[in-house]
């Protein structure tokens, strides 16, 4: 295995939620990754203007 995909296993395995993460950091999680998909479009316009 290269360097880079041992880097990326690693970090992948410690992001990852495991089987005892409670239910509710998971659903905020969820939330917190779909709310910056809003954000992106605001900040590229104010980095326009």
């Amino acid at each position: 295995m290269g360097e880079l995909e041992t880097l990326n296993r690693s970090l992948f395995l410690l992001i990852n939620g495991g089987g005892d993460t409670p239910q509710w950091l998971v659903l905020l999680a969820i939330g917190i990754a779909k709310g910056l998909i809003f954000l992106l479009p605001v900040l590229m316009l104010g980095f326009w203007l």
